[in-house]
């Protein structure tokens, strides 16, 4: 006689069920909105400057109310808007959202090597620019392939040539696939690469 498997659900009480959604909107989504504290720590800057570009951002997008909400005396920030409170000139704190990155690089290979491969190839491109700074991730896509995203500040002219020729040096041309940009969003940049 064969037997069947039954899938029963579990009922979870309405609290448990608001805990689990909340741990899940905390932790493991990215924000959409950040306020005064999140803005001040990503990007370095004074309250008082904080309160300048508010004002400003409040004439600004004063038609897209979406984008930057008060309630009940706190600012909520859309998170496209963090890059319009980066200061002119040069900051008191740099954080790694306001450092002058000028590059986003990004890689990704037709067979699956090991994060240890491209490690070695990212190990490489830091030595032939050990003056520069770099911040990088190795991930996996869809299709379980690593690839490489990393952004640093040297000049978009200046890493592509070197770049291609240590990609070109180990693998054939139509072996992998490259791309390399200047950053528009900073702070949308580092937070792909933190994600």
């Amino acid at each position: 006689m064969k037997q069947k498997n039954y899938i029963t659900k579990q009922k979870i009480d309405v609290k448990t069920f608001n805990l689990q959604l909340e741990d899940y909107f905390k932790n493991r989504k990215q924000k959409k909105y950040y306020n005064f504290n999140d803005i001040i720590n990503i990007t370095g800057i004074s309250e008082r400057t904080f309160r300048y570009r508010i004002n400003e951002l409040k004439n600004k997008y004063k038609d897209v109310p979406s984008l930057l909400v008060k309630k009940n005396r706190v600012w909520k920030i859309h998170y496209t808007l963090v890059d319009e409170f980066f200061t002119k000139y040069n900051p008191r704190t740099i954080t790694l959202s306001n450092y002058d990155w000028q590059t986003f690089i990004n890689w990704s290979l037709a067979e699956n090597y090991d994060k240890d491969y491209h490690q070695q190839l990212i190990d490489e491109i830091m030595e032939k620019f050990d003056e520069y700074s770099f911040h990088y991730c190795i991930e996996k896509t869809k299709k379980g392939l690593n690839h490489v995203h990393i952004i640093t500040n040297v000049d978009k002219n200046e890493i592509t040539t070197e770049v291609d020729e240590i990609l070109s040096y180990y693998l054939n041309k139509n072996a992998y696939r490259l791309q390399v940009e200047e950053i528009n969003k900073k702070s949308m940049a580092v937070r792909y690469i933190n994600n």
